[in-house]
């Protein structure tokens, strides 16, 4: 099923994987901070992930608010489709669609085992760094994967009644303090202009009509 979400990610035929060796080994006088900045800003995310291990300073300004949204803006707009598969381990699929080649791209991949001490965890998947694996407490074998809204490279997410925020690229994610149910629906994940905050919008069915609330996720 499609979704009108959309993912950024590069996979341009550039040696992205030799920028953070050269730039590691530079005496940083013939490299400003700014300037660091602005080439890590446009390598893939899967080289940017590598580029974190180069040293401290490169980790702090990888996971930076302002870097991550302009590593963000470089990244061409994608959209996404979910997909899902039931049998003995149950996975599920993010997808990335390139409209250019019509190929189609693995950002996330969910896999739901028996019940762990951590619901959500984040770890490299096989070969291709590019793709993050999610394992999720197992629920019911109904459960699906399903978008409600990406704003910013995050992606608002749930299985069954439990809600996420993830970042793919930078492989972070939380779980909300909400659960959904029969009389709850999803209507807007946003950024708030004055706060800079991230916000879901959502509805509830009550006894005398639908109420409105907005949960705040953090900045």
């Amino acid at each position: 099923m499609a979704t009108r979400e959309t993912a950024r990610d590069s996979d341009d035929d550039l040696p992205a994987d030799m920028i953070p060796e050269i730039l590691a080994h530079l005496p940083p006088k013939y490299l400003p901070v700014e300037m660091i900045a602005e080439i890590l800003a446009r390598l893939p995310p899967k080289y940017l992930l590598r580029s974190r291990t180069v040293c401290k300073a490169w980790r702090d300004l990888a996971t930076e608010p302002d870097f991550i949204l302009k590593h963000h803006s470089h990244q061409p707009t994608q959209p996404l489709i979910t997909s899902y598969a039931v049998g003995p381990l149950k996975a599920d699929c993010l997808e990335a669609v390139d409209l250019t080649t019509n190929k189609r791209r693995v950002v996330l991949r969910v896999i739901q085992r028996v019940p762990r001490p951590l619901p959500l965890h984040f770890a490299d998947h096989g070969r291709d760094r590019r793709e993050a694996l999610m394992v999720h407490e197992w629920r019911d074998v109904c459960d699906a994967l399903m978008v409600h809204g990406s704003c910013d490279g995050l992606l608002l997410l749930n299985f069954g009644k439990s809600l996420f925020v993830c970042n793919p690229a930078t492989r972070q994610g939380a779980r909300l303090p909400l659960l959904l149910q029969d009389d709850l629906d999803v209507l807007g994940f946003y950024k708030d202009a004055d706060s800079g905050e991230y916000r879901l919008l959502y509805h509830q069915a009550e006894r005398l009509g639908l109420s409105y609330y907005v949960l705040t996720v953090g900045s």
